[in-house]
């Protein structure tokens, strides 16, 4: 018998109702003998595994069984002296250690004392010099080959580097001696390529008063350079 429809029916008979309402709970129940019981726990749960397991790992040490217990003992014992000798270990090592960076610590000291001593001996050294003037600093790059005109121009830039009274030695060095940084280095040979109308050329191997002599006086002059492309474009037919 079907259950009729209360969309095309306005009222129900009684019997009708009852049939409803015992075929909803059929169905209900019917419903939940097959959907599992989510509140309910499976015996295999980690939760019920771990405690399982637990009780069977007690049972075998407590009555040592397949000799259980004397390899939980013999493990556990291994591992306390393992870590007992590696504590000992650290701690015979720790006093070592310090020792390291005490002497680490005292060359370093020592490097930055002896370095300097040595600028403060350099600089006493230039303080002691003789003063040169600029006729005496071209004729002693002249003996290097370099024309007056770089001499001259070196000469006005390396005076402020040397208060008051140019003391430099052609041999001296731009970053020991003079304190220049590689960034002051490169300042300095590029305006005295300037100041000479010189081509720049690498400057990587500057390392003393005279090597940035050398290395202006090696540079081509610009208008020589301006020339030479002039006739190269005069040579070129149109």
């Amino acid at each position: 018998m079907s259950v009729p429809n209360p969309s095309t029916r306005a009222v129900w008979t009684e019997a009708e109702r009852r049939e409803a309402v015992a075929r909803a709970k059929a169905n209900i129940e019917a419903h939940n003998q097959s959907s599992p019981d989510p509140n309910r726990k499976s015996f295999f749960a980690p939760s019920n595994s771990l405690f399982v397991a637990t009780g069977v790992a007690f049972i075998l040490y407590a009555f040592n069984v397949g000799g259980f217990q004397d390899f939980l003992d013999g493990f556990f014992s291994k591992l306390i002296l393992s870590v007992q000798f590696e504590n000992k270990a650290l701690a015979a090592a720790i006093p070592h250690t310090w020792m390291t960076l005490l002497v680490f610590s005292a060359l370093l000291g020592l490097f930055l004392v002896v370095d300097e001593l040595k600028f403060r001996q350099r600089a006493r050294s230039r303080a002691a010099r003789k003063p040169i003037t600029m006729e005496e600093f071209i004729g002693f790059a002249a003996q290097h080959h370099i024309s007056a005109t770089v001499a001259e121009e070196a000469y006005k830039l390396l005076l402020p580097h040397y208060l008051k009274h140019l003391r430099t030695r052609l041999t001296d060095s731009l970053s020991k001696d003079l304190q220049l940084t590689p960034t002051e280095h490169l300042a300095l040979y590029r305006k005295l390529l300037s100041r000479t109308n010189r081509t720049q050329s690498d400057p990587a191997q500057i390392e003393t008063v005279l090597d940035l002599l050398t290395t202006v006086e090696a540079s081509s002059p610009r208008f020589a350079t301006q020339l030479d492309e002039e006739s190269l474009l005069v040579a070129v037919p149109e």
